[in-house]
């Protein structure tokens, strides 16, 4: 999945339901201590590798035979892309220079019922995916 095709792309496509909240302040404050910290040279990872397996492990607990795909980016780019275009779950975290300005963008596949789908929303809702 490429950095220009994100979120438009996800947003247009009928097989995606998708919520937009505010971010935890935790995940929010991390990722732009990351991103001030690297350059665009250096490997950002670390953290952004930590939030997804976090994330991963939360939904997976629930149901574990879901695939999910993580980006962390700001309005204009996504600098850590960890998602397949046929993941049935795809969080995108949209970094502001204000915690309650910092977004996180769920999309999740329409073929769950609508009672599934919910729930995934509900278990991803607003939580601080820093801790284990």
């Amino acid at each position: 999945m490429s950095s220009s095709e994100t979120i438009s792309s996800l947003l247009s496509d009928p097989n995606y339901d998708h919520r937009i909240c505010g971010m935890h302040s935790a995940v929010a404050q991390m990722i732009r201590k990351e991103h001030k910290e690297k350059t665009d040279q250096q490997d950002e990872a670390g953290a952004y590798t930590t939030l997804a397996t976090n994330l991963k492990r939360r939904l997976h607990s629930v149901y574990p035979d879901i695939t999910v795909g993580v980006l962390v980016g700001n309005a204009f780019k996504s600098y850590y892309l960890n998602a397949e275009r046929d993941d049935l779950v795809i969080v995108n975290f949209l970094s502001d220079t204000l915690d309650i300005d910092s977004k996180q963008m769920t999309f999740v596949h329409r073929s769950f019922p609508p009672e599934r789908l919910e729930k995934i929303f509900a278990i991803l809702y607003k939580h601080n995916f820093m801790l284990a």
